[in-house]
C-alpha cells in the first residue's frame, strides 16, 4: 500500500517538473527582437517608430481667405447670392464686427490713456457791495460789486514703468487679433451651414428627377406589356409582372 502512495507521488512531482520545463521553454521564446530587424513568427513589434506631434504644430495652417471662399469653387450663382445674402444679414457675423470694433476702441484708449494730458480750467467770483462796506476798483473808485476771474493749464502724464505699455499695446493687439478671427470663425461657420444645406437640397432635386424618368420608364414598359397582353403575346402573368417592374 505505501508503494502504491509512493507511485502517485512521483508521477505529480513529473507532471510538475513537466510544466515547469513547458514554462521555461515558452519563455525562452519571448526574447527581445533580434538585431538583424526579424522577429520571431507569432511576435509583435514593440518599439516602431512614433510620429512625433511636433512634426504637425510646425505645418502652417490655411490662409483664412482660402477657407471662408472654397465654396467659391462650386462656380454655382445661386449658393454665390444665398451666401452674400447671409453675410449682409446674419446676427452672428454682425455680433463678430461688433465685437471687432469693441476691440479696436479699447485698444485706442488704452494707448491714449499713456500720452500726455492737458487739463485746463477756471474760476469766476463775485463780490457784492453791503451796507457798512466799501469796496474800490483798481483805480480807487467805488463800486457796487467786483468779479475775480481765475484759470490754470497742468499737463500730466503717466510713466509706463516695467514695460506697461508694451504689455498694454500687446494685449490690445491680440484682442483686435481675436475679433478678426472670430469674424473669420463665423463666417466658415455660416458658409459651412449654407453650403451643407444647398448641397442637400441640390441632391435631392436630383434624386427626384432620377426617379420621375424611372416612373417614365415603367409606364412605358407597363403601356407596352399591356398591348402584347391585349394581341395574346404574352400571359397575364407575364404583363402583371411587367408592371411591377
Amino acid at each position: 500500500m505505501h508503494g502504491r502512495t509512493f507511485g502517485i507521488s512521483n508521477n505529480k512531482n513529473t507532471s510538475i517538473f513537466a510544466i515547469l520545463v513547458f514554462a521555461g521553454a515558452l519563455s525562452s521564446c519571448t526574447h527581445v527582437p533580434k538585431k538583424d530587424g526579424f522577429l520571431p513568427i507569432g511576435m509583435r513589434a514593440v518599439n516602431a517608430p512614433t510620429i512625433a506631434i511636433e512634426d504637425f504644430r510646425d505645418v502652417p495652417p490655411a490662409p483664412s481667405e482660402q477657407s471662408a471662399q472654397w465654396w467659391q469653387k462650386f462656380a454655382d450663382a445661386t449658393l454665390t447670392q444665398l451666401v452674400r445674402d447671409a453675410q449682409s444679414e446674419n446676427i452672428d457675423l454682425q455680433i463678430a464686427h461688433s465685437r471687432l470694433r469693441e476691440a479696436r476702441a479699447q485698444g485706442l484708449a488704452t494707448i491714449a490713456g499713456y500720452a500726455p494730458r492737458l487739463d485746463i480750467g477756471g474760476s469766476v467770483s463775485q463780490t457784492k457791495r453791503t451796507a457798512g462796506e466799501g469796496l474800490e476798483n483798481i483805480y480807487g473808485q467805488p463800486v457796487n460789486s467786483q468779479s475775480t476771474a481765475n484759470s490754470f493749464a497742468r499737463a500730466s502724464w503717466e510713466v509706463p514703468l516695467f514695460g506697461r505699455l508694451g504689455a498694454s499695446v500687446a494685449g490690445a493687439r491680440a484682442n483686435v487679433e481675436l475679433g478678426e478671427i472670430g469674424i473669420e470663425a463665423a463666417k466658415i461657420a455660416m458658409i459651412s451651414d449654407i453650403a451643407a444645406a444647398y448641397i442637400d437640397l441640390r441632391a435631392a432635386q436630383t434624386r427626384q428627377i432620377y426617379l420621375q424618368e424611372d416612373l417614365a420608364r415603367a409606364e412605358v414598359l407597363s403601356r407596352i406589356a399591356q398591348e402584347r397582353l391585349r394581341v395574346g403575346l404574352i400571359s397575364r402573368s407575364d404583363a402583371s409582372y411587367a408592371a411591377t417592374q
